[in-house]
Protein backbone atom coordinates (compact mmCIF):
# COMPACT_ATOMS: atom_id res chain seq x y z
CA UNK A 1 0.00 0.00 0.00
CA UNK A 2 1.46 3.38 -0.86
CA UNK A 3 0.16 6.80 0.82
CA UNK A 4 -1.35 8.96 -1.55
CA UNK A 5 0.91 11.95 -2.62
CA UNK A 6 -0.21 15.73 -2.37
CA UNK A 7 0.36 17.66 -5.12
CA UNK A 8 0.34 21.54 -4.27
CA UNK A 9 -2.33 24.00 -6.48
CA UNK A 10 0.81 26.25 -8.18
CA UNK A 11 2.86 26.25 -11.21
CA UNK A 12 6.17 24.39 -11.04
CA UNK A 13 9.24 25.84 -11.59
CA UNK A 14 9.80 23.59 -14.63
CA UNK A 15 6.33 25.34 -15.75
CA UNK A 16 6.91 28.81 -15.30
CA UNK A 17 10.50 28.07 -16.72
CA UNK A 18 8.42 27.80 -20.04
CA UNK A 19 7.08 31.11 -20.24
CA UNK A 20 10.60 32.26 -19.32
CA UNK A 21 12.48 31.38 -22.39
CA UNK A 22 9.85 32.87 -24.91
CA UNK A 23 10.03 36.24 -22.80
CA UNK A 24 13.94 36.40 -22.75
CA UNK A 25 14.31 35.37 -26.48
CA UNK A 26 11.80 37.82 -27.89
CA UNK A 27 13.95 40.92 -27.02
CA UNK A 28 16.85 39.84 -29.72
CA UNK A 29 14.22 39.31 -31.94
CA UNK A 30 12.76 42.49 -32.45
CA UNK A 31 12.88 42.47 -36.25
CA UNK A 32 10.30 40.17 -36.21
CA UNK A 33 6.64 40.04 -34.96
CA UNK A 34 5.49 39.42 -31.62
CA UNK A 35 2.58 37.81 -30.43
CA UNK A 36 0.79 37.44 -27.32
CA UNK A 37 -2.17 35.13 -26.90
CA UNK A 38 -5.20 33.38 -24.44
CA UNK A 39 -6.04 30.14 -25.35
CA UNK A 40 -8.81 27.58 -24.19
CA UNK A 41 -9.54 23.79 -24.51
CA UNK A 42 -9.23 20.46 -23.19
CA UNK A 43 -5.79 21.42 -21.72
CA UNK A 44 -7.75 24.30 -20.17
CA UNK A 45 -7.24 28.05 -20.37
CA UNK A 46 -4.36 30.83 -19.93
CA UNK A 47 -1.86 33.30 -21.78
CA UNK A 48 0.48 32.54 -23.93
CA UNK A 49 3.70 34.20 -25.98
CA UNK A 50 4.97 33.65 -29.48
CA UNK A 51 7.73 34.68 -32.02
CA UNK A 52 8.29 34.35 -35.06
CA UNK A 53 12.19 32.89 -36.29
CA UNK A 54 12.15 33.88 -39.95
CA UNK A 55 9.52 32.79 -42.42
CA UNK A 56 8.69 29.08 -41.98
CA UNK A 57 9.82 28.79 -37.86
CA UNK A 58 8.19 30.40 -34.47
CA UNK A 59 8.64 29.06 -31.21
CA UNK A 60 5.95 29.31 -28.27
CA UNK A 61 4.95 29.15 -24.68
CA UNK A 62 1.75 28.97 -22.69
CA UNK A 63 0.31 28.38 -19.35
CA UNK A 64 -2.95 26.80 -19.01
CA UNK A 65 -5.02 25.39 -16.14
CA UNK A 66 -9.01 24.64 -14.98
CA UNK A 67 -10.43 22.31 -12.57
CA UNK A 68 -13.84 20.27 -12.32
CA UNK A 69 -15.37 17.77 -10.11
CA UNK A 70 -15.35 14.40 -11.89
CA UNK A 71 -16.02 10.23 -10.71
CA UNK A 72 -15.06 6.78 -11.79
CA UNK A 73 -16.27 3.30 -11.06
CA UNK A 74 -14.00 0.81 -10.66
CA UNK A 75 -15.48 -3.11 -10.18
CA UNK A 76 -18.28 -2.24 -8.20
CA UNK A 77 -16.26 0.97 -6.58
CA UNK A 78 -16.96 4.34 -6.73
CA UNK A 79 -14.73 7.09 -6.49
CA UNK A 80 -15.93 10.91 -6.58
CA UNK A 81 -13.04 13.51 -6.56
CA UNK A 82 -11.58 16.74 -8.41
CA UNK A 83 -9.40 17.07 -11.57
CA UNK A 84 -7.00 19.93 -11.45
CA UNK A 85 -5.82 20.69 -14.87
CA UNK A 86 -2.52 22.61 -14.57
CA UNK A 87 0.45 22.94 -17.54
CA UNK A 88 2.60 24.74 -19.12
CA UNK A 89 3.33 24.20 -23.19
CA UNK A 90 6.63 25.10 -25.03
CA UNK A 91 6.38 23.97 -28.99
CA UNK A 92 8.38 24.25 -32.01
CA UNK A 93 6.47 25.23 -35.02
CA UNK A 94 7.25 24.57 -38.94
CA UNK A 95 5.31 26.39 -41.56
CA UNK A 96 5.73 24.43 -44.67
CA UNK A 97 3.80 26.89 -47.06
CA UNK A 98 4.78 30.69 -47.46
CA UNK A 99 1.27 31.66 -48.34
CA UNK A 100 -0.39 30.61 -45.25
CA UNK A 101 -0.79 29.90 -41.41
CA UNK A 102 -0.80 26.07 -41.66
CA UNK A 103 2.03 24.81 -39.50
CA UNK A 104 3.05 21.43 -37.51
CA UNK A 105 4.34 22.26 -34.05
CA UNK A 106 5.95 19.87 -31.69
CA UNK A 107 6.88 20.30 -28.12
CA UNK A 108 6.66 19.29 -24.51
CA UNK A 109 3.57 19.57 -21.53
CA UNK A 110 5.48 19.93 -18.20
CA UNK A 111 2.69 19.33 -16.37
CA UNK A 112 1.08 19.26 -12.43
CA UNK A 113 -2.06 17.65 -13.59
CA UNK A 114 -4.25 15.38 -11.08
CA UNK A 115 -7.30 13.54 -10.09
CA UNK A 116 -7.57 13.60 -6.09
CA UNK A 117 -10.66 11.08 -5.29
CA UNK A 118 -11.47 9.01 -2.05
CA UNK A 119 -14.23 6.19 -2.55
CA UNK A 120 -17.78 6.64 -1.89
CA UNK A 121 -19.81 4.00 0.45
CA UNK A 122 -23.03 1.72 -1.90
CA UNK A 123 -26.02 1.60 -0.75
CA UNK A 124 -25.05 -1.05 1.73
CA UNK A 125 -23.06 1.08 3.29
CA UNK A 126 -19.67 -0.26 2.31
CA UNK A 127 -16.15 0.56 0.73
CA UNK A 128 -15.26 -1.91 -2.24
CA UNK A 129 -11.24 -3.05 -1.60
CA UNK A 130 -10.71 -5.49 -3.94
CA UNK A 131 -12.69 -8.47 -3.62
CA UNK A 132 -13.97 -7.85 -0.06
CA UNK A 133 -16.32 -5.11 1.12
CA UNK A 134 -15.76 -3.06 4.33
CA UNK A 135 -18.12 -1.13 6.72
CA UNK A 136 -17.82 2.71 6.42
CA UNK A 137 -16.72 3.59 9.83
CA UNK A 138 -13.72 6.30 8.88
CA UNK A 139 -12.15 8.22 6.50
CA UNK A 140 -12.42 7.20 3.33
CA UNK A 141 -10.04 5.28 1.24
CA UNK A 142 -8.05 7.82 -1.46
CA UNK A 143 -6.89 7.26 -4.64
CA UNK A 144 -4.79 10.01 -6.42
CA UNK A 145 -4.22 9.69 -9.96
CA UNK A 146 -0.93 11.78 -11.84
CA UNK A 147 0.23 12.25 -14.83
CA UNK A 148 4.40 12.44 -16.16
CA UNK A 149 6.11 15.79 -15.39
CA UNK A 150 6.82 16.37 -18.76
CA UNK A 151 4.62 14.65 -21.85
CA UNK A 152 5.77 15.11 -25.38
CA UNK A 153 3.29 16.55 -27.61
CA UNK A 154 3.02 16.44 -31.68
CA UNK A 155 0.00 18.25 -33.79
CA UNK A 156 -1.08 20.46 -36.32
CA UNK A 157 -2.62 23.69 -36.56
CA UNK A 158 -3.19 27.31 -37.91
CA UNK A 159 -2.32 30.51 -37.18
CA UNK A 160 0.22 31.98 -35.23
CA UNK A 161 1.77 33.89 -38.18
CA UNK A 162 -0.44 37.27 -38.53
CA UNK A 163 1.50 39.50 -41.08
CA UNK A 164 0.15 42.87 -39.64
CA UNK A 165 -0.83 44.37 -36.40
CA UNK A 166 -4.03 43.17 -34.62
CA UNK A 167 -6.19 40.09 -33.91
CA UNK A 168 -6.37 37.12 -34.88
CA UNK A 169 -7.55 33.63 -34.22
CA UNK A 170 -5.52 30.31 -33.98
CA UNK A 171 -6.21 26.95 -33.73
CA UNK A 172 -4.54 23.60 -32.41
CA UNK A 173 -5.28 19.99 -33.10
CA UNK A 174 -2.79 17.13 -31.50
CA UNK A 175 -1.97 14.40 -28.64
CA UNK A 176 0.30 14.49 -26.15
CA UNK A 177 1.88 11.22 -24.19
CA UNK A 178 2.28 10.10 -20.72
CA UNK A 179 1.37 7.30 -18.69
CA UNK A 180 -1.01 7.60 -15.45
CA UNK A 181 0.05 6.28 -12.06
CA UNK A 182 -2.12 5.97 -9.20
CA UNK A 183 -1.63 6.29 -5.80
CA UNK A 184 -3.67 4.39 -3.55
CA UNK A 185 -4.10 5.12 0.52
CA UNK A 186 -5.85 3.18 3.16
CA UNK A 187 -6.86 4.34 6.41
CA UNK A 188 -5.07 1.93 9.06
CA UNK A 189 -8.96 1.02 10.62
CA UNK A 190 -9.87 -0.77 6.83
CA UNK A 191 -6.93 -2.70 7.47
CA UNK A 192 -8.64 -4.95 10.27
CA UNK A 193 -11.19 -5.74 7.20
CA UNK A 194 -9.30 -5.90 4.16
CA UNK A 195 -6.32 -8.10 3.94
CA UNK A 196 -3.32 -6.71 1.96
CA UNK A 197 -3.73 -8.70 -0.98
CA UNK A 198 -7.04 -7.44 -1.11
CA UNK A 199 -5.88 -3.89 -0.58
CA UNK A 200 -3.27 -4.56 -3.81
CA UNK A 201 -5.85 -5.79 -5.99
CA UNK A 202 -7.46 -2.75 -5.69
CA UNK A 203 -4.53 -0.73 -6.20
CA UNK A 204 -3.91 -2.63 -9.16
CA UNK A 205 -7.49 -1.82 -10.62
CA UNK A 206 -7.05 1.39 -10.43
CA UNK A 207 -4.07 1.38 -12.21
CA UNK A 208 -5.69 -0.96 -14.81
CA UNK A 209 -8.79 1.42 -15.16
CA UNK A 210 -5.99 4.40 -15.90
CA UNK A 211 -3.64 2.57 -18.25
CA UNK A 212 -5.65 2.73 -21.15
CA UNK A 213 -5.65 6.79 -20.71
CA UNK A 214 -2.35 7.26 -22.34
CA UNK A 215 -2.89 9.47 -25.37
CA UNK A 216 -3.65 13.07 -23.96
CA UNK A 217 -5.97 14.87 -26.80
CA UNK A 218 -5.06 18.54 -27.20
CA UNK A 219 -8.07 20.93 -28.70
CA UNK A 220 -6.99 24.44 -28.49
CA UNK A 221 -8.76 27.35 -29.86
CA UNK A 222 -6.37 30.85 -29.77
CA UNK A 223 -7.91 34.53 -29.74
CA UNK A 224 -4.22 36.23 -30.92
CA UNK A 225 -3.21 39.74 -30.90
CA UNK A 226 0.34 40.91 -32.94
CA UNK A 227 2.35 43.77 -31.71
Amino acid sequence: MRAARTRQGRPSRLIRAALAIVCTTIAPCGAYAQEAYLTGGTLGVGPGLAINLGTHFGLRADIEGMGFDSSASVDGGRYEGRVKLLQGGLYGDLFPFASNGFRLSAGVLINDDSFDGHAVPNALGNYVIGNTYVPAVGPAPEATITLPRAMPYIGLGYGHRRATRGFGLAVDLGVAYGRPRVAYNVPSIYQLFATPANIALEEQRLNDKVSGYRWYPVAQITLTYRF
